[in-house]
């Protein structure tokens, strides 16, 4: 490749890729540049794994690679002009990283399969706590308490490794499909708001979809169940059903502070609860018996006596069980 193959416009779109900067028009534009050419993606991997980054947050640097490269050429005395403009220095940092990794043999221009170029945002949150943020496609994400999410970006791809619960407001973009991976199986979208609940210890694992359009896929890897606004899914042993959410003001009510259930068995409460930080135990006595109610996360330490009351039930300790009070 030659300086020829390069636009301002796409110079500053690989500057912020680079400093994982990048809007969703950026990468669309960087993908449409590297459509199915090897040596292109080639060359965008070797750059994205070698260009300095900063130990401090994790992002690369352009300007601090920038600087190496200015005195290793004073070093053998070749000029450097003071004022190169900031994209024409993503292209003579991203070159002279490439150089290095084909001086060292570690990469060799070619027709052949592309290397993969990724990167990797790991993200926990702890019992009885939620964790928002922003990924780097600009996607927006809440975490459930005592969830894991892994964030996996490659050319033409995004990919999320859920374990737990979490909320998801998509950032759109065509050309890459957004793919949610949970225990169940998959969820793909290209531009939503969905909420999806996969821990490992329950029976059914469920997605909510707020607004937009998602397809479903178990990990048997059936057919697609495609919901769309107000539909929820239900995923039981790898058997994907679907259905109209009835109390749509239910969906991800643990991001404004509430837990709202809706018929369903204690057993399934106890364990929410325990998620919290509110351990619970059901005594099998009480083990197929069902329940409504709300609960506040905020006042979770009464929660017990709250469902003791509903049920009819006598809280010993930690114990739900029968008797008289």
């Amino acid at each position: 490749m030659t300086m020829s193959d390069f636009t301002p416009e796409l110079s500053t779109a690989l500057e912020r890729v680079l400093a994982l900067e990048a809007s969703p028009a950026d990468h669309a534009r960087i993908a449409a540049w590297v459509g199915t050419d090897a040596e292109r993606a080639a060359w965008l991997a070797a750059v994205r794994t070698t260009v300095d980054a900063d130990p401090s947050t994790g992002q690369w640097d352009v300007e601090r690679a920038w600087s190496a490269v200015k005195a290793r050429r004073e070093r053998v005395g070749a000029s450097v002009s003071p004022g190169v403009p900031r994209w024409t220095r993503t292209l003579v940092v991203a070159g002279a990283a490439a150089a290095a990794l084909l001086l060292a043999g570690q990469w060799r221009p070619s027709r052949q399969q592309p290397q993969s170029a990724d990167r990797r945002v790991s993200w926990q949150s702890p019992v009885g706590e939620t964790r928002r943020g922003r990924l780097p496609d600009g996607t927006d994400v809440v975490l459930a308490s005592a969830s894991s999410l892994t964030y996996i970006e490659q050319i033409g791809r995004r990919e999320v490794e859920l374990v737990g619960q979490a909320a998801f407001e998509v950032a759109p973009d065509s050309t890459r499909p957004f793919e949610v991976r949970a225990p169940f199986g998959t969820v793909t979208v290209l531009g939503t708001g969905f909420d999806v609940a996969a821990y490992r210890d329950d029976e059914v694992a469920t997605v909510s979809v707020t607004h937009g359009r998602v397809a479903v896929r178990s990990a048997a890897r059936g057919e697609a169940t495609v919901l769309e606004a107000g539909d929820m899914a239900t995923i039981r042993d790898d058997r994907v059903s679907r259905s109209r959410v009835l109390d749509s003001a239910a969906v991800g009510a643990w991001r404004d502070g509430r837990l709202v259930f809706r018929d369903v068995p204690i057993g399934r409460v106890a364990r929410e609860l325990t998620r919290w930080g509110r351990p619970l135990v059901v005594a099998p006595e009480l083990d197929g018996r069902r329940v409504t109610i709300t609960l506040r996360i905020a006042a979770l330490a009464a929660a017990p006596q709250q469902l003791a009351l509903a049920l009819d039930a006598v809280l010993r300790g930690d114990t739900l069980t029968t008797g008289v009070r």
